[in-house]
C-alpha cells in the first residue's frame, strides 16, 4: 500500500491537539435501512488467512534489542527478517501493542495514532511492514479498543468537568452516577469512584484502563478512523483484538441486556468497516471463553479467533498422559463454526503471554513440548508460535505477575540482540532460560527443540492432506494414545500421539500403508507399532476400513 507521510503528519496533529473528529466517514457498504440506520454484513473471510499458515507472536519488548538498551525494538525486528522469513519460514506475524503507554506491556494506550519511542519511530514500523510484506508476510497489530489509557487524553477530558474538552469527551467512556439505576446492575465489581465527576467509570481489567463507551456513535468512528490509518497509510494488513467480548462486558450493562449479541453487532459493523479500506485485511480476535457455540456466533464480525479450549485441553492431555477430549471436542468446535461461516480459519496455538509457557506447564519435560507441537501441526487450523516456545523458553503466569512469561528472546550465548531483562520491566532472566541454548546453538544442533519445530513446520506446509484435509475422531483402547484422521480427497492420513511415558505397543488392523513423519523411531512388528513415550506417526491409511485395535 501507498505510505502517505503528509497523513501521517496530519494525524499527529490532529491527536496532539485533541481535534474534533467530526468529519463522517461514508463506508460504501452502509446502506441505510428502512429508518434510515446504516446496515452492515458479514464479510467473507481474507483470503489471506489460511489453514497452512504459520504464524508467529511477537512481544516486541522483549525479543530483539538492536542498540543495546536493554529493550526490544523494532528495528531488532527488521535486523532478523530473515530468522522469520528464511528459518521458520513464517506466514504472519501479531505485535503485542507498539502504542504509546506507560506501562512494559502497552495494553494501556495514550496515543493510538502513534508507536511508543520505547520501540522506534513509526516510519521504522513501515520499514518493518514493507519488509514482510515484500517476503509474503503479513504483518498484524494489536489493537487494543475495549479500554485506553488513564492517562489518554479523551479520559483525562472525560472525567474531569472543568476540561476544556470535557463536552467533547464525557460520554467517550462508561459512566455511571448509580442515583436511580443502581438496582439495574447486580453488582459493581469494576467500576471505580472518581470524585471530580461524582460518578464511577468503569475498568474490567484494572482501574488505570477506563473502558471505552461503545454505545457513543462518535467513539465508533474514532476506532474506525484509527484502523483506517493503520491500514492505509501504514500499511498494516490486519489486527488481533484484544478483549473483544468485553467490549460490552456483562458487568457495565443492566440485568438483562443482551451484551453478546451487542458485542456481536459491533463486530460485524467494525469488520464490514475494514474489509472496505481493504478487503484482504485479517480480524483475529481474542475471545477467552471455552465455548465454541458463543464463539461460533462472533464468527459474523471476524476471520477468527483463537481457540483457548484446544489450546487448554491439549496441555492438559499432554501433561496428564490422557488424551481426553482434545479431538472430540475441536470437531465439535469446528462443526458449529461451520454453522456460521463456510470459510472459517481456526486459529490455534499452544501458549501465549497470558499463559504458562509449554516448558513451565510440563515442569520442563521437552519430550511433552515435543509431543505437544506434534499435536498443534498436524491438526488442523492457522498454527500460531509464540516467541520462544520453538526454543524451550519456560515460564510460569504468577498472579498479578505475568512478567516470567515474557522473558528475553535469546540470539546466542553472545549475541547483541539479547534483551537484557530486569530494568526494561521484564523480569530477569529465570534460571531455565538462563542456560538455555539460543537460535544460533540450537540450528547448529540437529537434535534440537527448534529444529523439530523446523522439521514440523515443513510437514505441514508440504502436505496439503495436513492443512486442508478434514478432521474426524477414531476411537482408541489406551487412554495415552491420540488418534484422528485427516482425509482430503481418496486419501486419508491417521495421526497417532503416544502421550505416555514409557514405550507401548500400539496395535493396529491395517493392511496396507505408508509412514508420512515419525518423531521418533518406530518398530514395527505384525499387527502393531512400537512408540516411545511423547512420540507421533503420521500414516497414510488410504482405502482402509479399520484402523487401531
Amino acid at each position: 500500500m501507498n505510505k502517505k507521510l503528509i497523513m501521517l503528519v496530519a494525524a499527529f496533529t490532529l491527536v496532539l491537539t485533541l481535534a474534533a473528529c467530526n468529519d463522517t466517514e461514508n463506508n460504501t457498504n452502509d446502506d441505510p435501512n428502512e429508518n434510515g440506520e446504516p446496515t452492515y454484513e458479514m464479510q467473507a473471510t481474507s483470503s489471506n488467512l489460511k489453514d497452512n499458515d504459520v504464524c508467529y507472536q511477537i512481544f516486541p519488548i522483549s525479543f530483539a534489542d538492536s542498540d543495546g538498551d536493554g529493550y526490544g525494538d523494532i528495528q531488532g525486528i527488521i535486523d532478523n527478517v530473515d530468522y522469520l522469513v528464511n528459518t521458520l519460514e513464517v506466514d504472519c506475524i501479531w505485535l503485542n501493542p507498539i502504542n504509546p503507554s506507560p506501562s512494559y506491556h502497552k495494553y494501556d494506550v495514550v496515543d493510538y495514532y502513534d508507536i511508543d519511542s520505547r520501540f522506534g519511530s513509526i516510519q521504522e514500523f513501515i520499514t518493518l511492514v514493507d519488509t514482510l510484506n515484500d517476503h509474503g508476510v503479513d504483518v498484524l497489530m494489536d489493537f487494543v479498543i475495549n479500554h485506553t489509557s488513564y492517562q489518554h487524553p479523551w479520559f483525562e477530558a472525560s472525567r474531569d468537568p472543568e476540561h476544556e474538552d470535557h463536552d467533547q469527551y464525557k460520554d467517550y467512556y462508561v459512566w455511571n452516577d448509580f442515583n436511580e439505576n443502581e438496582d439495574d446492575y447486580p453488582t459493581q465489581t469494576g467500576w471505580y469512584y472518581h470524585g471530580p465527576r461524582d460518578a464511577h467509570y468503569f475498568a474490567s481489567f484494572w482501574d488505570q484502563m477506563p473502558e471505552l463507551n461503545f454505545d457513543n456513535p462518535d467513539v465508533r468512528q474514532e476506532i474506525k478512523d484509527i484502523s483506517t490509518f493503520w491500514l492505509e497509510d501504514v500499511g498494516v494488513d490486519g489486527f488481533r483484538i484484544d478483549a473483544a467480548r468485553h467490549i460490552y462486558d456483562q458487568k457495565e450493562v443492566p440485568s438483562g441486556t443482551d451484551y453478546r449479541e451487542k458485542n456481536i453487532e459491533w463486530f460485524v459493523e467494525f469488520n464490514d468497516h475494514i474489509k472496505s479500506v481493504d478487503e484482504n485485511a485479517i480480524m483475529l480476535s481474542e475471545i477467552w471463553i471455552n465455548s465454541s457455540r458463543v464463539i461460533a456466533n462472533y464468527l459474523e464480525g471476524m476471520d477468527t479467533t483463537f481457540n483457548f479450549q484446544n489450546a487448554e485441553n491439549l496441555i492438559a492431555a499432554v501433561g496428564s498422559t490422557q488424551a481426553g477430549d482434545v479431538v472430540s471436542d475441536l470437531v465439535e468446535a469446528r462443526g458449529h463454526y461451520g454453522e456460521v461461516r463456510e470459510d472459517f480459519v481456526d486459529s490455534i496455538f499452544l501458549s501465549n503471554h497470558d499463559q504458562n509457557r509449554v516448558m513451565g506447564a510440563f515442569s520442563e519435560n521437552e519430550n511433552k513440548a515435543r509431543v505437544a507441537a506434534n499435536i498443534l501441526f498436524t491438526l488442523p487450523g492457522t498454527s500460531w508460535i509464540y516467541y520462544g516456545e520453538e526454543l524451550g523458553m519456560n515460564g510460569t503466569n504468577h498472579p498479578g505477575r505475568d512478567e516470567d512469561v515474557r522473558q528475553p528472546f535469546k540470539w546466542s550465548a553472545s549475541s547483541s540482540y539479547n534483551p537484557e531483562g530486569g530494568h526494561t520491566g521484564i523480569s530477569d532472566w529465570n534460571a531455565h532460560n538462563t542456560s538455555l541454548d539460543g537460535v544460533e546453538e540450537q540450528l547448529s544442533d540437529t537434535d534440537s527443540l527448534l529444529n523439530h519445530y523446523l522439521e514440523l513446520i515443513q510437514l505441514k506446509k508440504g502436505d496439503s492432506v495436513l492443512t486442508n484435509g478434514t478432521l474426524e475422531d477414531t476411537e482408541t483402547y489406551d487412554g495415552d494414545v491420540m488418534a484422528y484422521l485427516r482425509s482430503e480427497g481418496d486419501t486419508t492420513y491417521l495421526v497417532i500421539h503416544h502421550l505416555g511415558n514409557a514405550a507401548s505397543d500400539i496395535t493396529h488392523a491395517l493392511e496396507s500403508y505408508s509412514i508420512i513423519y515419525s518423531s521418533n523411531d518406530v518398530t514395527e512388528s505384525d499387527g502393531a507399532f512400537t512408540m516411545q513415550g511423547q512420540s507421533s506417526l503420521v500414516i497414510d491409511v488410504s482405502g482402509e476400513d479399520t484402523y487401531l485395535e
